[in-house]
C-alpha cells in the first residue's frame, strides 16, 4: 500500500496524502515540505532589471576604456610641448647650475668648459647623476666663460630655454 506524499502514512492506491495532511493549511504542507529530503525550491532567473543593470554597467566600462584611447591617441597642442620643454630646461639648468657651485666649492676652480656628457667632470665626480640633455634638441648643456664667470646655457636657441 502507497503512503501518504508528506507524513508517510499508509493511503489508498487512488490518494498521494492521508485525511490529516488534506487538512493542514498550505504553509503547513511547505513546511513539512521543506523538511523532507525530495524537496527543491524553483531556481529563478534574474530579473530583467539585474540583466538591464549588467548590461548597462557593461557598456558604460567599454566606453570609458574607448574614450580613454582616444584621448591618449591624440598628440599634445605644439604650444603645450614647447611650454613644457622650456620648463624643463630651464630646470635642468638651475640643477646644473647647483652643481657647478658645488663643484666649484670643493674643488677649488671651475670645471672645463665645453659640453657637460657623460666624460664631464661634474658626471664623473658625482655632482650630477647624469649628463642631462636639452629636452626640446636632446643636445648636452654646454658651459661657457661669461661676464660673471663659468655659467652653463642650452644652445638650442629656443625661447625659455634660459635661466632668467
Amino acid at each position: 500500500m502507497p503512503g501518504c506524499l508528506i507524513c508517510g502514512r499508509e493511503v489508498p492506491k487512488d490518494r498521494n496524502y492521508c485525511d490529516l495532511c488534506l487538512n493542514l493549511s498550505k504553509t503547513q504542507n511547505l513546511e513539512v515540505l521543506k523538511a523532507q529530503e525530495f524537496y527543491r525550491p524553483k531556481e529563478r532567473a534574474l530579473p530583467g532589471k539585474r540583466w538591464l543593470l549588467l548590461s548597462l554597467s557593461a557598456v558604460l566600462g567599454i566606453l570609458v576604456v574607448m574614450g580613454l584611447i582616444i584621448v591618449y591617441s591624440i598628440p599634445m597642442n605644439h604650444g603645450t610641448t614647447a611650454k613644457l620643454q622650456a620648463a624643463a630646461c630651464r630646470e635642468n639648468l638651475r640643477m646644473i647650475e647647483k652643481a657647478l657651485s658645488r663643484y666649484i666649492k670643493s674643488e677649488g676652480e671651475s670645471p672645463p668648459l665645453g659640453e657637460i656628457n657623460q666624460r664631464h667632470p661634474l658626471v664623473e665626480y658625482g655632482y650630477l647623476p647624469r649628463a642631462w640633455r636639452c629636452p626640446a634638441t636632446k643636445r648636452y648643456y654646454v658651459l661657457k666663460e661669461g661676464k660673471q664667470g663659468v655659467s652653463v646655457f642650452c644652445d638650442s636657441g629656443k625661447s625659455g630655454h634660459s635661466i632668467k
